[in-house]
């Protein structure tokens, strides 16, 4: 009897692409979940707690960033503004913040707010005070861009709290990545501070929850990597009370609730700007428009829904 003679199947690739992947999903579950050694997770722990409360080089520092950012949005100035975030101290108690979180422990929660809750009121009066002092007092393009929060400022908020979180938990890199962190939040803060002495209080409560929704993204990230990295105080070790579920459940209300309505903001305004899109192709085709113009008609659209027109909005 002849036996016909399969072909070979190519066993050996796949099996060296099965290794492969397997090697690399092992290498990222130990980049992401292993870990710290017991002796450098009570030095983060001494490190986070040192640099997390309210100290006179604290305000200090908070009140030369902020003034520094505030003269930079009047004139509309990029590097200025960056430049300010290099002085900015809001990095230590941000990071307790979300170690406190991360812990379930009120109490180191509560200090880190009250650290955090005092640099955003510097922000805001030396915003104001820069504002009602100077001459210039235009609503520039830096100051119109934090008045309406995108999801583009959420990522950027989201990656900057875990870049910052493992920067504070590996304890390199931190001045760098404490000024992207900085430029999310302080900046808001001035132009809360602003949108306050011009009687503008939309641009006022805009920046006021572009700044919470960063605070809070920021917040919840860095609670993440101290508890996936074995920063935060194991659950074993936390009691159980019915004023920590409390604490706990306002705290989550406080921080999700912004996130929240930025979310149904941008939502609302994507469907408003379809209709739109919608309504000017059909007029233009009706009208035997040219597409060039219907395209112009659109971009502006955009624009102006993007800056929070209201009558754009009402027509809508």
């Amino acid at each position: 009897m002849t036996s016909q003679s399969e072909p070979a199947q190519p066993k050996g690739v796949f099996a060296r692409i099965r290794a492969l992947v397997r090697l690399n999903v092992r290498r990222v579950r130990r980049m992401v979940f292993q870990q710290l050694p017991p002796e450098e997770t009570e030095s983060v722990r001494a490190h986070i707690e040192e640099e997390g409360g309210v100290t006179e080089r604290y305000i200090l520092m908070c009140a030369l960033s902020a003034g520094i950012a505030t003269l930079g949005l009047l004139q509309s100035s990029v590097a200025v503004v960056i430049g300010a975030m290099l002085v900015s101290p809001l990095l230590g108690p941000l990071a307790a913040l979300g170690y406190g979180i991360g812990s379930l422990d009120g109490e180191r929660t509560l200090r880190a707010a009250r650290a955090v809750g005092a640099g955003a009121l510097v922000g805001i009066l030396l915003g104001v005070a820069i504002t009602l002092l100077s001459p210039i007092r235009n609503a520039t393009p830096e100051i119109l861009v934090r008045t309406s929060p995108t999801l583009i400022d959420l990522g950027v908020a989201i990656l900057s709290g875990i870049a910052g979180a493992y920067a504070t938990v590996h304890r390199r890199g931190e001045t760098a990545i404490g000024v992207a962190i900085a430029t999310a939040l302080m900046p808001p803060l001035n132009t809360v501070g602003y949108g306050i002495a011009v009687a503008r209080f939309d641009y006022a409560f805009g920046a006021l929850l572009l700044f919470l929704t960063n605070l809070a993204a920021i917040s919840i990230s860095f609670a993440l990597v101290t508890r996936l990295r074995g920063v935060a105080r194991p659950f074993r070790q936390v009691r159980i009370t019915r004023r920590l579920i409390f604490a706990a459940a306002a705290a989550l209300l406080l921080l999700v609730t912004p996130l929240a309505l930025t979310l149904r903001r941008l939502s609302l305004e994507a469907q408003a700007i379809n209709a739109a899109r919608r309504e000017i192709t059909e007029m233009f085709a009706d009208s035997g428009g040219s597409d060039r113009a219907a395209q112009c008609v659109l971009a502006q659209s955009a624009a102006a829904a993007r800056r929070g027109d209201r009558c754009f909005r009402a027509l809508c």
